[in-house]
C-alpha cells in the first residue's frame, strides 16, 4: 500500500518532495522519485509484498514505461507466469512490475487483466501519455487538477494542494450534496476544478487533453437458481476464494472482528484457511452502551470459538472529540460518515500492517434502511398491505404512508441528512440564490438512471454501491486505516464474488424483513445462530448519546464567531439545533455532526 503524486510539465524537484512528505503515513517505509523535463512521479510505500527489491518506481525492460502503484495486485504469480511466457523479463518479485508488462502487450486494456485494488500512475514515455486508473469499487482513491495545461494528481488532496499553482476555492455544489449525503460525491471534491476519479475509471493525458473512460460496471443480469443450497454452495465457494487471495504477502495479516455476521464469517473463513492462530481485533466502548456491549460479547465468542489471538481497543466520546480534528484532516474535506476505523487502527499498527474487514456485505445484500425499505414501498404502492408484505415496517404504516412514491429515487432522496427544504433554511439568506441551481434530488434520480437492476431491492442496492459505498464507506476505510498505515482488504468486494452476488434477484438477499437473508444462512456452517439473527448495530460511534452530552463543545465550534468567518449559514438555525438536540433524536444528531464537521474541515483549511 502506497501513497502517489505527480504532475506534468517541467522539473521541480523541490515541489515534488514536498507532495511525497505529506502522504508519509500512507508509505512509512520507503519513498521513490522519477522525474524529468516532462513529467514528474514521486511515491511513499508500505512494504507489504517483495520488501527487498520491490521499490518504485518501476519500469518496464527499456524504462520506456514507468509506474507507480497503490494496491495490491491479487492474481500477479499468474499473470507473471504468462508474461513470462510471452518473453518479458522481470527484475523484482513485486505485483507492481506485472502491469509494466501488461500495458506493453494490451496497451490501455491492461487494467481488463488486473485482480485487485488499485490506484495506478503510468507514464508512457515514448508516446508521452499518462495514465491514471482506479480498481473496480474505488478502493484505492485518485486526485487530479488540471492547471494550465498539465496535470497533477496524488492519493490524497492534500498533496495536490502543496503545488502553488492551485488555488484553493470552495465547490459550492459539492457542499450542497455533502449536507444531504454525509460525504461529497465522485467526481466532485470540495475543491473547485479538483476531481475524483471516479471507480472502475481509466484517465489518458495526452497531448494535454484529458479523456476518461468507465471501464466496468457492476451487472444484475439476474440468474434464477432452482436450489438455496445452490446458491449457498457457490457463495462458500467463492468467498472462501476471496479470503484466500486476500492472504497474500510477506508480512502478518489480521482482522477485523466486530461481532456481526460479516467480520465474524470472514474470520471463521480466514482461521480455517490459514491454519493456525489468526490476530483479530475490536472496538469496544467505556460508556457500556447496550447494543455496542453485545457486540463485544459476540466478537469474544467468535474469537474463542475459533482461537484467535484476539485485541481489543477501548474507546469513549472523549477521545473521539480529541481526536475529530485528525479525524476530518485525513478526509482532507468535510465528511460525517462512520469514523470508528479510525480508533481501531491505532491497535492494529501495533500488531499487523495488514488487516482485513467485512466491508461491502451491507452493500450488496442489503443492510441500510434504504434496503429494508425497498420490497415494503413497492408492495405498499401496489396496494399489498397485510404484514408479510411490508416487513419488517408492517407496524409503520404512517412511516411507510409519508415516504412510499414513484419513481425510486423520490422516495431514496427522502432518506438524507438535510433536504432541499431544510437546505433552502439552512443557508445564510444573502448566499441562498447561489445555490438554487444544485439539487441532491437530481443526484439520486441520475444514480437510478444509470441502474440496469430491475427488482426494486437491487436497483437500491445498485444506487448504494455507485454512492454510499465508493463515495463514503470505502473513503473512510481506507483514509481512517492508512492515516495509521494499514492496509485494508475487503473480500466481499472481490470481483468473482460480488458479481455472482449481483446476478441473484433481490429475494435471496432480504426475505420477509431478514437481511442478508441467503449470507446468513451461509454463516449457519460456521456462526451461532443468535450471533447472526441479533438485530444489527454496525460499526459506528455511539454520537447518538456522546454528541447531546457535549453541548458545550458544540456550541464552542459552532459558534457565530466561527460561523460567520464562512457566513455560509443561518447561525440562528444553526444555533436551534444545538439548543434543541437530545439524546436519541436521529435527525438532528446527524444534523449537527454534519455541520461540525465541516465547521472543523473549514477551520482547518482557510480558503
Amino acid at each position: 500500500m502506497c501513497g502517489i503524486v505527480g504532475f506534468t510539465g517541467k522539473k521541480n524537484l523541490k515541489q515534488l518532495s514536498e507532495m511525497v512528505k505529506l502522504l508519509t503515513h500512507r508509505g512509512p517505509d520507503e519513498e521513490g522519485f522519477y522525474s524529468d523535463n516532462e513529467i514528474s512521479l514521486g511515491i511513499r510505500r508500505l512494504s507489504i509484498i517483495d520488501l527487498i527489491t520491490g521499490s518504485q518506481p518501476i519500469y518496464n525492460e527499456d524504462k520506456s514505461v514507468i509506474i507507480i502503484f497503490n494496491g495490491e495486485i491479487y492474481n500477479f504469480p499468474d499473470l507473471k507466469k504468462e508474461l513470462l511466457k510471452r518473453g518479458h523479463r522481470f527484475y523484482t518479485k513485486a505485483d507492481t512490475e506485472v502491469i509494466v508488462h501488461l500495458y506493453e502487450d494490451f496497451g490501455e486494456n491492461f487494467v481488463d487483466y488486473l485482480d485487485g485494488m488499485f490506484a495506478i500512475a503510468l507514464w508512457d514515455k515514448k508516446n508521452k501519455k499518462l495514465i491514471l486508473c482506479r480498481d473496480r469499487f474505488g478502493k484505492k482513491p485518485l486526485y487530479y487538477i488540471l492547471v494550465n495545461n498539465n496535470l497533477i494528481f496524488g492519493s490524497e488532496i492534500k498533496s495536490i494542494l502543496v503545488n502553488s499553482k492551485v488555488k484553493k476555492r470552495l465547490n459550492l455544489e459539492a457542499l450542497h450534496h455533502y449536507l444531504s449525503l454525509k460525504h461529497i460525491p465522485s467526481p466532485l471534491t470540495i475543491y473547485q476544478k479538483i476531481y475524483s476519479l471516479p471507480a472502475a475509471s481509466i484517465l489518458i493525458f495526452y497531448q494535454r487533453k484529458i479523456k476518461i473512460k468507465k471501464y466496468w460496471k457492476l451487472k444484475y443480469n439476474l440468474t434464477r437458481p432452482k436450489k438455496e443450497s445452490e446458491i449457498i454452495s457457490n457463495l462458500e465457494h467463492l468467498l472462501k476464494k476471496a479470503v484466500e487471495k486476500r492472504l497474500i504477502g510477506d508480512v502478518p495479516i489480521g482482522a477485523y472482528l466486530s461481532g456481526g455476521v460479516d467480520s465474524s464469517l470472514v474470520v471463521a473463513l480466514y482461521s480455517l484457511l490459514s491454519g493456525g492462530k489468526i490476530k483479530t481485533f475490536s472496538l469496544i466502548y467505556e460508556d457500556r452502551f447496550k447494543n455496542k456491549t453485545v457486540d463485544a460479547k459476540f466478537a469474544r465468542l467468535v474469537a474463542k470459538k475459533y482461537k484467535t489471538e484476539h485485541y481489543e481497543y477501548l474507546t469513549n466520546g472523549q477521545e473521539l472529540l480529541e481526536d475529530l480534528v485528525e479525524i476530518i484532516s485525513a478526509f482532507d474535506q468535510p465528511f460525517a460518515g462512520v469514523v470508528s476505523t479510525y480508533f481501531i487502527s491505532k491497535l492494529i499498527k501495533k500488531y499487523v500492517k495488514v488487516a482485513i474487514s467485512g466491508d461491502g456485505g451491507d452493500e450488496l445484500f442489503g443492510s441500510y434502511l434504504a434496503a429494508r425499505l425497498a420490497f415494503p414501498i413497492n408492495n405498499y404502492l401496489e396496494g399489498k398491505r397485510d404484514s408479510e408484505s411490508l416487513k419488517p415496517f408492517d407496524k409503520e404504516i404512517d412511516f411507510l404512508y409519508q415516504i412510499a412514491e414513484r419513481p425510486e429515487w423520490k422516495w431514496r432522496a427522502k432518506l438524507v441528512v438535510f433536504n432541499e427544504e431544510e437546505k433552502r433554511n439552512l443557508y445564510n439568506l444573502k448566499l441562498a440564490p447561489s445555490f438554487k441551481k444544485f439539487n441532491t434530488e437530481k443526484l439520486f434520480q441520475s444514480y437510478f438512471k444509470d441502474s440496469q437492476a430491475t427488482d426494486s431491492l437491487n436497483r437500491i442496492l445498485d444506487v448504494d454501491c455507485q454512492s454510499v459505498l465508493s463515495d463514503q464507506v470505502l473513503p473512510f476505510v481506507d483514509r481512517l486505516s492508512m492515516a495509521h498505515s494499514i492496509e485494508v482488504r475487503c473480500p466481499y468486494l472481490d470481483q468473482d464474488f460480488a458479481e455472482y452476488v449481483v446476478s441473484l434477484p433481490g429475494e435471496w438477499k432480504i426475505r420477509k424483513g431478514e437481511t442478508k437473508y441467503i449470507l446468513k444462512r451461509l454463516a449457519e456452517k460456521y456462526l451461532p445462530k443468535n450471533l447472526i439473527y441479533r438485530p444489527k448495530e454496525g460499526f459506528i460511534s455511539p454520537i447518538n448519546q456522546w454528541l447531546p452530552n457535549n453541548k458545550k463543545y458544540l456550541k464552542s465550534v459552532l459558534s457565530e464567531r466561527n460561523l460567520i468567518k464562512h457566513n455560509l449559514f443561518n447561525i440562528k438555525y444553526v444555533n436551534q439545533l444545538v439548543d434543541n438536540l437530545k439524546v436519541n433524536d436521529t435527525k438532528s444528531i446527524n444534523k449537527v455532526w454534519t455541520l461540525l464537521n465541516f465547521q472543523i474541515w473549514y477551520e482547518n483549511n482557510r480558503l
